[in-house]
């Protein structure tokens, strides 16, 4: 979410692309957030499993995003 607010500043003018490329401000979490095995536990709600499958998924969008960022402004 935090990295949809930066993208929304920088388009905004609030910030620049030099403040958004900064490493503070990159997507992280990844080992986090791309983390398998909890969509098999059974023992989980079937919703929760596929909430976790589709979070997983929306995070692998937006890291694509964020590296074609940093490659289109290297």
């Amino acid at each position: 979410m935090a990295w949809l607010v930066l993208q929304r500043a920088l388009h905004a003018g609030e910030i620049t692309m030099t403040d958004m490329l900064a490493p503070a401000n990159r997507l992280g979490a990844q080992d986090i957030c791309e983390m398998t095995g909890g969509e098999a536990i059974a023992e989980l709600p079937a919703i929760l499993r596929e909430l976790l499958t589709r979070s997983r998924k929306l995070y692998q969008r937006i890291h694509r995003l964020d590296e074609m960022i940093v490659r289109d402004n290297a």
